[in-house]
């Protein structure tokens, strides 16, 4: 069966999900719980195998309706994340960038290079003019990673998210189809 991919390079690959990779999806979050909850607090909501079934078909119903689109991050084959356009405004012609990557393979680069292919799609296949990503102050990794993407440093929103008992601040930074380059910075 052929899946609709992005090739980044000679080992990964950001692949659109089917409900088939629910479990494997689940499994690599599951492996990754402790390291990825410091950041995201939906993990605890994903118990089970069906959380994951029920938002890739989420995700699918988002792509089909022009809000949202759905990758997973494949280094050699292997599932090791998931990266997102979500509200996607055709109208205002902008999306917000999500993801997240198992610490094995966190501070390799791997996430700049999926976030600048995802930005590359959401750019010149479906016609955006920005997106944003959305970063926790102290989340030094995802930080690192807007300003190697080529993003700009928009503001600080202080006490914008609850996480786990604590208002935390959130860096907003933004990327104009006019300022990417899909090259290294």
């Amino acid at each position: 069966m052929q899946h609709f991919s992005i090739k980044v390079d000679k080992d990964i690959e950001l692949v659109q999900p089917e409900v088939t990779y629910a479990e494997a999806l689940f499994n690599v979050l599951d492996q990754n719980r402790a390291y990825l909850r410091e950041y995201l607090n939906f993990i605890d909501y994903v118990t089970e195998v069906e959380h994951e079934t029920q938002f890739i078909k989420m995700m699918l119903a988002r792509q089909s309706e022009g809000t949202g689109r759905l990758f997973l991050i494949f280094v050699n084959g292997s599932l090791q994340g998931t990266i997102d356009l979500h509200a996607i405004s055709n109208e205002h012609k902008k999306a917000e960038i999500g993801y997240w990557i198992s610490e094995s393979y966190s501070g390799k680069g791997i996430t700049t290079k999926a976030v600048r292919a995802i930005c590359d799609f959401g750019f010149n296949t479906l016609g955006l003019n920005k997106i944003s990503l959305i970063a926790d102050t102290e989340n030094k990794g995802s930080n690192k990673v807007a300003l190697k993407s080529g993003f700009t440093f928009v503001c600080t929103d202080i006490q914008d998210i609850m996480h786990y008992g604590t208002l935390r601040d959130m860096n907003r930074y933004a990327l104009l189809k006019k300022d990417f380059t899909n090259t290294p910075h």
